[in-house]
C-alpha cells in the first residue's frame, strides 16, 4: 500500500488544479505533471490500478486542453483597437489588463502540432462516451492509455465518412431518377439551384463561348465572368472536369481549369477536317496570325484521383465541325466513357440524354 500513499496527495493536487485552471498555461502545466507522475508510476511498477489513476489524470488534463485550444483564436491578439468614438476614461474604454495581454502562442506554451491534434481529438469525444470508455477499462483490468482514446475518435470519423459516403451515394442516385423521370435530360435554368438542392457532380463538360480576340461574337462569355462561376460548389471530392478551349486561349483555359478548383493532368484534340478515301486528311482551318489553326483542344481537369472508367478511348478525333461550328457530339458519348456520372454539361445547346444540361441557348 505504500505506493498508493505516495502518489495519491500529489494526484489529488492535481485534480483539483485541472478542475480550477483557467487558462491555457497552467492546463498545460498540469498535462506535464500528470504525464511526468504516471512515468513515474510505470517506471516504479506500481500496480495497474494506480497506473491507471495517473494516466487517467492526464487524459482529463488533455481533454481539458483540448476544448480549451479548440475554443480559441489562435492566430489573434495583443491589444483590442480603440474605437473613435469612445473618450478616454470612460468605462467602455476600460480595458483589464488581461485583455491587454497578447495570448500566447501554442508553439511557446510548448504544445507541438502533434500534442494539439491529438489533445482536441479527444476533447471531440462526447463526454458520455469518454467516461464510459475510462470506467470499461479501468472495470477490465486494462491500462488506460491515450491510444486506446483516440481509438474512440477514429472510430467515429470512420463513421462520419462512411455517413457521408451513403449519403453521397443517395444523392447520386436521386439525381440519376431524376433524368430518368424526366424522359433522359434534366435542364437547369439556373445554376443556383443545383447549390440550393445540394447536388454535385463527378463530370462536367464545359464548352463556353470564349472570348476571342477579334472575334465579334455577341454571345461570347466574358474571361472574368467565367471565372466566377460557381462551379466548385457543383462537383463532388472525387470529378473530372473537361473543357473545350481555343487553341490562342490555351493558358486561360489552364488558368479557369485551376480557379474550378481542379488540377490538370490531359488533354484531348479535335482535328477539324475530314479523312478523305486516300486517307489523307483535309483540314478546315481557321486563319489567324499565325499557324492556320484547325484544332481545338478538351482540357481534362481532375479532382482528387478519379481515374478514366474506360483508359482506351484515344486522346484525338478527326471530324467535320457540325452546325454553327459546333463540336462534334461524338466527343461528348467519349466523355460518357471515360467519366463515371451524374453529369453536368455547361453551355449546352440541347438537351442530351442521361446529362443534366445548363445554357443560355437553352430552353427551359
Amino acid at each position: 500500500m505504500s505506493e498508493h500513499t505516495e502518489l495519491l496527495p500529489e494526484l489529488s493536487k492535481v485534480y483539483q488544479a485541472l478542475v480550477l485552471a483557467s487558462s491555457l498555461d497552467e492546463v498545460k502545466k498540469i498535462h506535464d505533471a500528470s504525464k511526468a507522475i504516471a512515468a513515474y508510476a510505470r517506471a516504479q511498477d506500481m500496480s495497474l490500478e494506480m497506473q491507471n489513476t495517473a494516466a487517467e489524470m492526464n487524459l482529463r488534463a488533455k481533454r481539458k486542453l483540448g476544448e480549451m485550444i479548440r475554443n480559441i483564436d489562435k492566430h489573434k491578439g495583443g491589444r483590442p483597437p480603440k474605437s473613435s468614438n469612445v473618450s478616454e476614461g470612460s468605462a467602455e474604454a476600460s480595458v483589464s489588463d488581461s485583455q491587454l495581454t497578447p495570448r500566447p502562442k501554442l508553439k511557446d506554451l510548448g504544445i507541438s502540432k502533434s500534442l494539439s491534434s491529438r489533445c482536441q481529438k479527444i476533447a471531440d469525444i462526447p463526454e458520455e462516451e469518454f467516461e464510459e470508455h475510462l470506467a470499461e477499462q479501468k472495470d477490465a483490468g486494462k491500462e488506460l492509455t491515450t491510444t486506446t482514446v483516440l481509438r474512440i475518435s477514429k472510430k467515429k470519423q470512420s463513421q462520419k465518412e462512411a455517413e457521408q459516403h451513403q449519403q453521397e451515394q443517395e444523392a447520386r442516385e436521386d439525381q440519376l431518377q431524376a433524368i430518368a423521370d424526366s424522359d433522359g435530360s434534366v435542364v437547369v435554368g439556373d445554376l443556383s439551384e443545383l447549390i440550393r438542392d445540394g447536388l454535385k457532380f463527378r463530370c462536367l463538360y464545359a464548352n463556353p463561348r470564349w472570348p476571342i480576340q477579334g472575334s465579334e461574337d455577341p454571345d461570347a462569355v466574358s474571361f472574368d465572368a467565367l471565372l466566377d462561376m460557381p462551379i466548385s460548389h457543383l462537383v463532388e471530392e472525387q470529378a473530372h472536369l473537361h473543357l473545350w478551349v481555343p487553341v490562342p486561349l490555351l493558358m486561360e483555359g489552364l488558368s479557369l481549369l485551376k480557379k474550378w478548383g481542379f488540377e490538370y493532368r490531359d488533354m484531348f484534340t479535335w482535328c477539324q477536317g475530314e479523312v478523305k478515301k486516300d486517307l489523307s486528311v483535309q483540314p478546315q482551318a481557321n486563319t489567324r496570325l499565325f499557324w492556320a489553326n484547325s484544332h481545338m483542344v478538351l482540357l481534362l481537369g481532375v479532382r482528387g484521383e478519379l481515374s478514366f472508367v474506360n483508359t482506351h478511348l484515344p486522346s484525338f478525333l478527326v471530324a467535320k465541325r457540325g452546325k454553327y461550328g459546333s463540336v462534334p457530339e461524338q466527343v461528348q458519348f467519349m466523355v460518357e466513357e471515360a467519366s463515371p456520372g451524374p453529369r453536368l454539361e455547361l453551355f449546352a445547346t440541347q438537351p442530351h440524354k442521361d446529362w443534366y444540361v445548363w445554357g443560355p441557348a437553352l430552353d427551359y
